[in-house]
Order: C-alpha cells, then sequence, then structure tokens
C-alpha cells in the first residue's frame, strides 16, 4: 500500500468474506498473474495486484465485463471532492456505513476487462457442474454432460445477441444424439428428442416459444452488417459443443475484423 501511495496510482480494493468460493477466485487470480503476458487476451483480462488476508473470529458471482478506466482525470476529481466535501457516514455498531459517491463520465469508454473468476475453472479438467446464469447456459451444461471451453463461446454467443437485441425457436431443436447423451434430458425431452409441453401431470413446464429464427429476430442491421453478424453468432450458438469456433477462430471472423 505505501508504494501506491507513493506512486499516486489508483487501484481497486476487492474484499472477500472467508469461504470456500472466494478462496478459489484468489487462486484463479494467482494463476492469472503466472501467465504468458505477451499473450493477446492478457491484457484483457483483470489481475490482481496483490492478495492479503485478515484472521478474524467471525466469518467473513457471472460473470462481470468491466471497461478499463483511461480517463484518470476523474479520478483525480473524485480524491478532490471527497477531500472537501467527504461522503456522509453512518455509525453502525462494529462498522461505519458510508454513502456512495459517483464518479463522472470518463471521455471515452476503455477496453472491455474480464473479471471475477470465483467460478472459474480449469480447462484441463473435465467439468459437469452448473455454471453461468440460467439464461446463457449452453446445452452441455443444461443437459449435464461434460464441458470445456466452448462453453464459454456458447455463453459469449448468447450474451452478446442478449446485449444486442430464446433458444430453440430460434435454432430449431437440438441433436438427438445430444439430447441421448445428457443426464437432464429427461427433464425437457421425450426419448425421441420431443420438448416436453406442460399438461395435466406437470402444468409448470415452460411451453416452446413459437418458431422463429435469428434472422427475422434481428432488426437493428442489414445488409452485409447483418449477414457478417449472424455468421458470427451462429458459430457460436452451435448446439454441439466441437461444432463451435473456438476463441482463436472468433477472432479471425469477418465480423470483428472487416474494415469500415
Amino acid at each position: 500500500m505505501a508504494g501506491l501511495l507513493k506512486g499516486h496510482r489508483h487501484v481497486a480494493v476487492k474484499i472477500f468474506t472467508n469461504d470456500g468460493q472466494n478462496t478459489d477466485e484468489i487462486v484463479i487470480y494467482k494463476h492469472i498473474s503466472q501467465g504468458n503476458k505477451s499473450r493477446l487476451g492478457y491484457r484483457y483480462v483483470r489481475s490482481a495486484l496483490d492478495s492479503f488476508e485478515l484472521i478474524n473470529r467471525g466469518n467473513i458471482k457471472s460473470d462481470n465485463i468491466l471497461h478499463l478506466i483511461e480517463d484518470s482525470s476523474i479520478l483525480a476529481a473524485f480524491e478532490e471532492a471527497e477531500i472537501a466535501q467527504p461522503s456522509p457516514r453512518r455509525k453502525a455498531v462494529d462498522r461505519e456505513i458510508y454513502v456512495s459517491r459517483t464518479l463522472d463520465m470518463p471521455a471515452s469508454i476503455g477496453e472491455p476487462i474480464l473479471c471475477d473468476f470465483g467460478n472459474a475453472v480449469y480447462g484441463t479438467k473435465i467439468n459437469n457442474d452448473d455454471v453461468y446464469p440460467d439464461v446463457y447456459r449452453c446445452p452441455e451444461v443444461m443437459l449435464r454432460l461434460p464441458w470445456s471451453y466452448s462453453a464459454d463461446i456458447w455463453n459469449v454467443g448468447a450474451m452478446i445477441w442478449d446485449i444486442f437485441e430464446e433458444l430453440i425457436s430460434l435454432l430449431g431443436p437440438p441433436p438427438l444424439e445430444l439430447i441421448k447423451r445428457g443426464e437432464r434430458s429427461a427433464e425437457w425431452f421425450d426419448w425421441n428428442g420431443k420438448w416436453l409441453e406442460p399438461d395435466e401431470d406437470e402444468p409448470d413446464r415452460l411451453p416452446l416459444l413459437p418458431p422463429s429464427s435469428l434472422e427475422d429476430a434481428e432488426e437493428n442491421l442489414n445488409g452485409m452488417d447483418k449477414e457478417l453478424f449472424l455468421n458470427f453468432i451462429k458459430s457460436m450458438l452451435q448446439w454441439e459443443p466441437e461444432k463451435r469456433k473456438t476463441a482463436r477462430e472468433l477472432l479471425k471472423d469477418p465480423w470483428l475484423t472487416r474494415s469500415y
């Protein structure tokens, strides 16, 4: 901390409670810090400068994408405002509670930074736990199949679609072979791969949305922009994990590399 004060550097302090998930996140941050810093994606992942632990008698999520603050003047203005007019505070029995102070809007938005690794896992291991927010979960996670890196590709594709503008109605039904392999497939499909609609015995089942397509659903783009964007999304939203493009392949996709 003394070094940071001497260099007048703005940093963020993240405080964890002392449970298993948060301990895992610190381990992941340490693993990231040992990575190859020359690799293209390293600059887009938040790393930890350091960590420490406070021992006490008491006990101490998805997935965030933040934007790098390149305009440091808003941080300096924040400091000056806090010095000139400190935030109101209230004393509780064992702590002080401060009113949050809003940062000014930066002149420009910085690069996206991936953060919050409490649910991160190593891609070299076989995983079959539930991960990701429900609305972004890939088929293999929902069906309780082993998953790996390609699950992230689906997650990003679904998130991009959600930000830009449901999935059987848009993509058609999943392949029967995928359904037969899933441990939880019987919750949503019969043995022939047909969606289980609500009935008298199971009135709480979700009905299928009317059939549609990505082409019909996307209403903000036209011409080549729309074609390239939809091809990009389709390359990630593939039912079968092995058919999804890798992150390296996506970096070369025409929608990202096209010059305007």
